[in-house]
């Protein structure tokens, strides 16, 4: 095997910048004539993977609930991580949307409240994680006209949900 020294001053100071520690033995870089090929196949590297945004787009795989009465409504019952958009529109002083994990029939953990004024329109996004016993619903008071996009993002063990039809390959 053959040790040639590395020719490439601007490199040889981005490696001794970024590795400090590796150029303490007072040696520059060196090639030796084996080649060690060294291949990353995550879905980063490879341009498999989706940007965070393009994993929230809405698709085939989203529902939509339009609720125009004061009602308790089952927005999602599946299990995984999911991402709830939700418009409520005010028509009295104050409009109210509660969103609420149930366990049970009498078990709930209220996770997000979402408020309007009258004539005003108020956005609300969030992630939630539902277990195979939970069901995120949302309460909503008479006034209500709430629209609720929910995105399934992954299963129950964080595996990515791709948008219906999209194939990275």
């Amino acid at each position: 095997m053959v040790d040639i020294p590395f020719v490439s001053e601007n490199f040889q100071r981005s490696y001794r910048n970024t590795f400090p520690s590796q150029t303490s033995s007072g040696r520059d870089l060196h090639v030796s004539d084996v080649v060690i090929p060294i291949v990353d196949f995550t879905p980063t590297t490879s341009g498999t993977s989706l940007a965070l945004e393009l994993r929230n787009c809405i698709n085939k795989n989203s529902n939509q609930n339009r609720i125009t009465s004061a009602t308790t409504t089952t927005v999602e019952n599946g299990s995984g991580f999911f991402n709830v958009t939700c418009d409520l529109r005010g028509s009295s002083s104050t409009t109210t949307a509660s969103f609420d994990i149930f366990t049970s029939s009498t078990t709930s953990l209220s996770i997000m409240n979402v408020l309007a004024g009258s004539g005003s329109n108020t956005r609300a996004t969030f992630i939630v994680y539902l277990t195979s016993i939970d069901i995120l619903r949302v309460i909503t008071d008479s006034a209500a006209d709430l629209s609720v996009m929910v995105t399934p993002l992954a299963d129950i063990n964080g595996n990515l949900i791709n948008p219906n039809g999209f194939d990275p390959q």
